[in-house]
């Protein structure tokens, strides 16, 4: 470092690829550095079929494959709870408790 010349670290884990930018910081008297990476992505061969989902208006979710997906109903008792939980305390009217 200009300032304070060359520090003493410990590396805990080995830094892999080349180094981008290196970060230096002092939180209640403690030093630490962070570095950034650059790596080359290894991105594995595909061995499986291709699959696609396409959500739609008509048909909820079709697949690749022609499986075709209803379109999900919420059930009775869910519409009451959601019913229940858009009244927002905001637009009801004032309640007055009285002990």
């Amino acid at each position: 470092m200009p300032e304070d010349g060359w520090i003493p670290i410990a590396i805990h884990r080995p830094i892999a690829g080349k180094i981008k930018n290196v970060t230096v910081s002092t939180i209640t008297g403690g030093w630490f550095v962070s570095a950034q990476t650059a790596l080359e992505a290894i991105i594995p061969a595909n061995s499986r079929p291709a699959v696609g989902i396409d959500i739609g208006g008509v048909q909820s979710t079709a697949l690749s494959g022609g499986t075709v997906l209803g379109i999900a109903r919420p059930a009775q008792t869910e519409l009451r709870g959601w019913r229940r939980l858009s009244d927002h305390p905001s637009r009801q009217e004032p309640r007055v408790v009285v002990i």
